[in-house]
């Protein structure tokens, strides 16, 4: 990983805020370059968790080596070269 960036507290917090507030109802957008460390699985097991709830994950990734991983739990990501 060459990364300078781990999403997994954003996306954590994100998780924590859909599944204990009033934002059941939210979808995520993540503006990036997708060069994160693969996640781990309890963010998978969040990331599943908030997507029962039809929460959608939308992407746009700037960058040329995406993390397929966090490419995979988009429900829709567009790539800018």
């Amino acid at each position: 990983f060459h990364g300078g960036t781990d999403l997994s507290p954003a996306i954590n917090y994100t998780i924590d805020l859909i599944l204990k507030e009033e934002y059941q109802e939210a979808d995520v957008v993540i503006i990036s370059d997708f060069e994160f460390p693969p996640f781990n699985e309890e963010l998978h097991k969040g990331i599943h968790l908030i997507k029962e709830n039809e929460t959608r994950i939308y992407g746009l990734s700037m960058g040329n080596n995406p993390e397929q991983s966090f490419i995979e739990i988009c429900d829709r990501c567009w790539e800018i070269e």
